[in-house]
Parts: C-alpha cells; structure tokens; sequence
C-alpha cells in the first residue's frame, strides 16, 4: 500500500492583485528538480511525501519572478508557508501602477541576498490588536477588522510596533479571533496594527524591486536589523535606499 503524506502547504498569492494563483499558474521544483504538486482551490500547493529536513522549493510561471521558498519539513505534521509571486516585466499591469525601487547599501556597496519585507498600509487593510495585551509567545490574538475580515487570510503580515515589530503569518480568522504559524516574538498592546506585507530579497545590485495597484504608505522592515522605515508613495517611479529614505508625514 502506497502512503501519501502531506509534507507542506503553500497558500500562494498573486503579490500585485492580492488573489490566489489558480491551477497550473506555476511550474515547481524542489532541490533543483521538477515537482508536480496537488493543487487545492484558493492557491493551495500541496507537496506530498517530501523527506523530513529542509528543502528549496522553487515557483516559476510565464508573468512572475522566480520565487524560491526554503522549507524545513518536520517529522511529524507539515509546514505551512505563505508566499507572494512578484511581477514580471511582461506582467499584464491594466492600469498605471506605482513603482518602487529600493536599495540596500554598506558603506557604498550593495548588500546582496538580504531579506526585506514590504508592507503596504491601504485603505481597507487595518488590522489592529483589539484585546489589552497579548504575551510573546502566544500563537492567538483578537484582532479589530475594518471593513470585514473576508479575503485577507490565510497571508503574511507586518505587525508594526516600533523596536518590537515583527512579521507574522496568519493562518486563519473565526469571530475575530485569529491563530499565527509561529508564536510572537515579543508582547503587544490594544491597537498594534497589521498590514498585508510582501518579502523580497535584495539582486546583485543590493536593489529590490515592488509594484503596487495605487500610491500607498508603506513600510520597509529588515528583521536582520529590526529596522523599520516608513515613507509615502507617489504615483508612478519611487526610489530610495533604506537608511535614507524620506519619511512618511504622520
């Protein structure tokens, strides 16, 4: 008898239009060969019967940036990640979308491979903390939604609160209440916010480079350095170098 175990889910994401992929939108690789996953409504990738350790999945597809996704497979259980596509120069942008390019300097040279996330702080996207405190290492919270918590989750958030922000993913909401991947890292009060938030690596140039349907404040967070850097979008070309960006008026 053959057994099929599920070794990871991937809720995968359209990182411009915010929509699940649908089916066949990406080819998939894992440790450099082609890999056929179970597909499931809503962009779920399934990999099943993947080795315990860790894996590089590879996402590839004709509109988006190849996106590499580093998993750990446990023995027991799956893991569970949530991963944005990023355009493509031949992505199908219908209407004039702004752009942002960001760099990443030491002393005058570019810092490579460093991960930066990006979020984006919308009009219907306030999440906020709706309880007086929630301890570190708590995998629940309740949190306030404007405007209706339907079709923000499953998805990666920045939880924005100064020194202690931290990047979150949510897996799922019910009655306000929703339940994280990992624990938090630090302890919050009433009214931390959450925006949707997108990772990036920076290229050889020490440069990332992100699209969005409208001119948006957003924030830049490097967790290497728990930086947290804020600055508002203008329509059309924005660029920038972290550390000296202009910051956002409050």
């Amino acid at each position: 008898m053959i057994r099929v175990r599920l070794s990871a889910a991937l809720a995968v994401r359209d990182g411009y239009t915010g929509k699940p992929i649908g089916r066949n939108t990406v080819r998939c690789f894992v440790d450099g060969q082609p890999f056929h996953p179970e597909y499931r409504d809503g962009g779920y990738l399934l990999l099943l019967n993947l080795t315990p350790g860790a894996h590089a999945v590879v996402l590839q597809g004709a509109r988006y940036r190849e996106e590499q996704v580093l998993l750990a497979v446990p023995e027991t259980g799956h893991a569970e990640r949530n991963v944005t596509l990023k355009p493509a120069p031949n992505y199908p942008f219908y209407h004039e979308m702004t752009q942002l390019s960001l760099s990443l300097l030491e002393k005058g040279s570019p810092i490579k491979g460093r991960t930066l996330w990006i979020a984006a702080k919308t009009a219907m996207s306030d999440l906020k903390l709706a309880q007086d405190a929630v301890e570190a290492g708590s995998y629940e919270a309740k949190l306030f939604f404007r405007g209706g918590a339907e079709g923000r989750f499953p998805g990666n958030y920045l939880l924005v609160d100064g020194k202690k922000s931290e990047v979150v993913a949510i897996l799922s909401a019910e009655g306000g209440q929703v339940s994280f991947a990992a624990p938090l890292q630090y302890a919050h009060k009433r009214g931390a916010a959450f925006y949707p938030a997108q990772e990036y690596q920076t290229n050889r140039e020490g440069k990332i480079l992100a699209f969005f349907r409208e001119p948006v404040p957003v924030e830049v967070f490097d967790p290497e350095k728990a930086s947290l850097e804020g600055m508002q979008l203008q329509k059309g070309k924005n660029q920038g170098e972290l550390g000296k960006l202009p910051q956002e008026k409050a």
